[in-house]
């Protein structure tokens, strides 16, 4: 069995460049490796001009890509990140001679970087955090501005998309996904790709040092200058309309129309921004409802202690949902939507936090029922040791990186 791999992992954006969910998992995984004694490669898009094209970060070697930009949505920028990927994965071939793994975590940069290797005995996976086509289908649905040319531009853009997902699929030795719900649509899209290929379900994971019930909280009243008014409900999401913010806004402006005093915190950015201010303007909720935007990375642990409860309105596409391990792993309930994958990581351990259906009067329900537990004075103390538990057993960031370290190695 083969121990000192060496690895180029190729992710969209790096995670110390541009926070995220896909960015935090390649990150710890790139961390993990390097523990493991191999020598760990990271390629992703440059976003700054300012950032470093190569670097080396704690003892990754980072290189940075960046390329022609052509006007949104001209099929020609995924042309040019395949490209200047595959140029990279050649730079370090060459550098280094041999490659043992080709790590994949987005269909563009995978695809030129797999392809670079194609020739080489190197071990080729593709981790499918969310079907690509399906997330453009999605942000698609509510960008009809009525103009052809535009829709025309989204059409080919949508149909180059997929048929370079299909090539990435591909080329990929082994494909892997968080969960079983994003395995079915993968399935479903490209079923005579995938059934020739290995494909296992091997879920993300969560930083259970960093999200625990224990540690500093938030101080709302200075916060706000006042003391909250009830229990203070949180979500972190994009700013985006598949995440269903409208709706969680609109159950808001119901369970206050009901005479129940609550906060609503609302963390992260995104296009809907302007269009949530408004909404919560025009419901008169600005004294219940708050955008705080970008959560720096120290505070995030910090406003999940803080909360009452967790609240994932995602009304399309949640293909796994690391915020689920977050809040459990800290203590917290969680009030969901029954939507992609989120039963998958829910039902397992708290189902009543699932919703009977996609909807703002479900929503209402479920956080006045919260509401009315507090008015009570009931606390879901016994509930966070189970809670925290179940994330500590099944998906501590040793757990879910060793997994591929098991892959890696049986394989190689």
């Amino acid at each position: 069995m083969k121990r000192n791999l060496t690895v180029i992992n190729v992710a969209e954006r790096a995670f110390f460049d541009h926070p995220g969910g896909v960015g935090r998992l390649a990150d710890d995984l790139c961390r993990r490796q390097l523990e493991w004694g191999y020598r760990v490669f990271l390629v992703a898009w440059k976003i700054e001009p300012s950032l470093p094209d190569r670097e080396e970060r704690e003892g990754i070697t980072v290189l940075r890509v960046g390329g022609k930009k052509y006007s949104p949505p001209d099929p020609r920028n995924l042309i040019e990140k395949i490209r200047v990927h595959r140029r990279a994965a050649l730079e370090i071939l060459s550098e280094v001679g041999h490659v043992d793994v080709i790590h994949s975590h987005s269909p563009m940069q995978g695809l030129g970087a797999m392809g670079a290797a194609s020739k080489t005995t190197a071990l080729k996976v593709h981790s499918i955090h969310s079907p690509w086509v399906e997330e453009m289908r999605a942000s698609k649905a509510w960008e009809n501005d009525g103009s052809l040319k535009r829709s025309l531009g989204n059409k080919a853009a949508l149909a180059a998309a997929r048929r370079l997902e299909s090539y990435c699929l591909g080329l990929a030795d082994f494909l892997t996904s968080d969960s079983h719900y994003t395995r079915g649509e993968i399935t479903r899209e490209y079923a005579r790709l995938v059934k020739k290929k290995r494909f296992e379900v091997l879920p993300g994971w969560v930083d259970t040092e960093r999200f625990t019930p224990e540690g500093p909280r938030t101080d709302w009243e200075r916060e706000k200058g006042r003391p909250a008014e009830g229990p203070v409900f949180f979500t972190v999401r994009a700013l985006a309309p598949r995440n269903g913010l409208e709706m969680l806004i609109e159950a808001a402006a119901i369970v206050r129309d009901r005479d129940y005093d609550f906060e609503l915190v609302i963390g992260g950015i995104g296009p809907l921004r302007d269009s949530l201010q408004s909404k919560i303007k025009g419901l008169s909720l600005e004294d219940r409802v708050r955008l705080i935007g970008r959560i720096d990375d120290e505070r995030l642990p910090v406003l999940y202690r803080s909360c009452h409860a967790f609240v994932l309105p995602t009304i399309a596409l949640e293909c796994f949902g690391i915020i689920i391990l977050e809040a459990l792993a800290s203590g917290k309930p969680i009030i969901a939507t029954p939507v992609g994958a989120i039963p998958e990581l829910l039902s397992p351990i708290y189902p009543e936090g699932l919703l009977p259906e996609v909807s703002a009067e479900a929503l209402a329900k479920a956080l006045i029922k919260h509401v009315e537990a507090y008015r009570r004075g009931e606390r879901d103390d016994d509930k966070k040791e189970k809670f925290r538990r179940y994330v500590c057993e099944r998906y501590s960031t040793e757990i879910g990186t060793g997994r591929f370290r098991e892959l890696y190695e049986s394989m190689i």
